[in-house]
């Protein structure tokens, strides 16, 4: 079975990855050289042939698009497999971690991709200088969501918020012997700031668990507190779980899956709106549970708020554009390698990679 997550983001602190956790514990096999979209479907078709034989297959895409394969893991094998892709450049910055390196070079035209190279170049910096322009309208855009925050903050009941989360702690451990165990936590992104604006992969993730709680609520209600909350009583209970950061602000949690506990617990507010739609379904509103509701009827704070919101929406609009940008500059660097690929090699590539698997 195949499970599809981000282990990258373009967020706020800039590109931010999730990689390094498996360091320790999996074979680091990078695929390197080609375009970002040459190297993926390697990957991608590579997580196919695994998956058609019936092997659990964890595949990584890249949060340019959603959709490119950036890199997959092989549990059974204890593989990870990365692209090469920029800007981790994983078999340059961590070369001494890589065990294999496969080159998609091996399978161009010499000639060709030696006359090319300027052209590549002079792309590949501009795609660099795209990138840092959105990660500064992303840095800008979390400034003007703790704005938003404050006013929130200012109307925060706290000691009813800790009731909330008593309620819940209480619902889900009930009954829940704690045991010693080796606790297993896996840090992962269910979305992404793309090119084509947010996208997530929520449902998706939590398809077949028994039980999802959806938190609702306005900003700074302390809908990721109370998911630090879920979490440490799941490591008291010795249940293994993976947490899925915001792709805005990786300090901030989003998500929490407990798989032992058939449960997920997760922010459903914009820009990544879950509503009830399974019959096991539920909803907290934390704005509702835990703020004044007198902060939306206070016509100064209602106004700040209204401005606070078009300079949000106005500025991480204008970041995901020059997302868009690095979106078709990766795309102009594929068509023109595209035309040197010798499509044999590139077929005994991929047989090579799964034959030493």
């Amino acid at each position: 079975m195949v499970q599809t997550y981000f282990i990258n983001g373009h967020t706020s602190k800039g590109f931010y990855h999730l990689a390094s956790q498996y360091w320790n514990d999996y074979a680091l096999w990078v695929v390197t050289g080609g375009s970002m979209y040459s190297r993926g479907d390697i990957v991608a078709e590579i997580a196919n042939f695994f998956d058609n034989n019936n092997e659990d297959v964890d595949v990584f895409v890249h949060p340019n698009d959603g959709k490119t394969v950036d890199g997959l893991l092989l549990k059974d094998k204890k593989v990870l497999i990365l692209s090469d892709n920029d800007p981790l450049f994983p078999l340059s910055r961590y070369r001494g971690l890589v065990s294999k390196v496969f080159d998609v070079n091996d399978c161009i035209n010499d000639t060709y991709h030696v006359k090319e190279m300027p052209q590549i170049r002079h792309l590949v910096d501009e795609v660099h200088t795209q990138q840092k322009l959105a990660y500064t309208c992303f840095a800008k855009g979390k400034a003007i969501h703790e704005k938003k925050e404050e006013i929130y903050l200012e109307a925060m009941d706290f000691t009813k918020a800790d009731k909330v989360a008593d309620e819940i702690l209480e619902d889900l451990f009930s009954g829940i012997e704690k045991k010693e165990a080796n606790v297993q936590k896996r840090e992962l992104f269910f979305g992404a700031a793309s090119a084509f604006g947010p996208i997530n992969f929520i449902n998706d993730i939590t398809e077949g668990l028994a039980k999802r709680i959806i938190i609702k609520g306005r900003s700074g209600s302390g809908k990721s507190t109370l998911m630090r909350k879920i979490t440490a009583a799941a490591e008291e209970h010795g249940l293994s779980y993976d947490y899925f950061s915001c792709a805005l602000d990786p300090e901030s949690l989003d998500m929490v899956v407990i798989p032992e506990l058939s449960f997920a617990i997760i922010d459903g507010t914009a820009p990544h709106v879950i509503d009830p739609d399974r019959e096991s379904d539920s909803v907290v509103d934390m704005f509702e549970r835990c703020i004044d509701p007198a902060v939306e009827e206070d016509e100064d704070k209602m106004a700040a708020l209204t401005e606070i919101g078009k300079e949000y929406k106005a500025v991480m609009k204008e970041g995901t554009m020059y997302l868009h940008r690095v979106h078709e500059l990766e795309q102009l660097i594929h068509n023109i390698l595209a035309i040197a690929y010798d499509e044999k090699k590139l077929a005994e590539l991929k047989n090579t990679i799964i034959e030493e698997l």
